[in-house]
């Protein structure tokens, strides 16, 4: 019998850690080229958010961090650092 209720708790704390390790981020990568097709370089704070739908719609997401740009413009951020992304990953924003 304790064997049964040992196993029970072994496989309550397994889903538990599963559960609880799943990350409220999003790595994102891209290129900031201005309208002028000049290349930015250095540091700049950028704004990034999420909305449901393409155009219109509602903002269900943002946050704005300082985002080192490469000499070509290139950079990279993890989306959710600062305000975990709370929205299920089940449907495309």
């Amino acid at each position: 019998m304790w064997k049964a209720c040992y196993l029970w708790l072994i496989i309550i704390f397994l889903v538990g850690t599963v559960e609880a390790g799943v990350p409220k981020t999003i790595h994102y990568q891209g290129k900031l080229v201005a309208t002028t097709g000049s290349v930015p370089d250095g540091t700049i704070i950028g704004t990034f958010s999420v909305w449901n739908a393409d155009t219109g719609g509602s903002k269900l997401w943002e946050e704005s961090q300082a985002v080192q740009l490469s000499q070509e413009g290139l950079f990279s951020v993890i989306l959710g650092k600062q305000t975990p992304i709370d929205l299920p990953f089940d449907t495309g924003y």
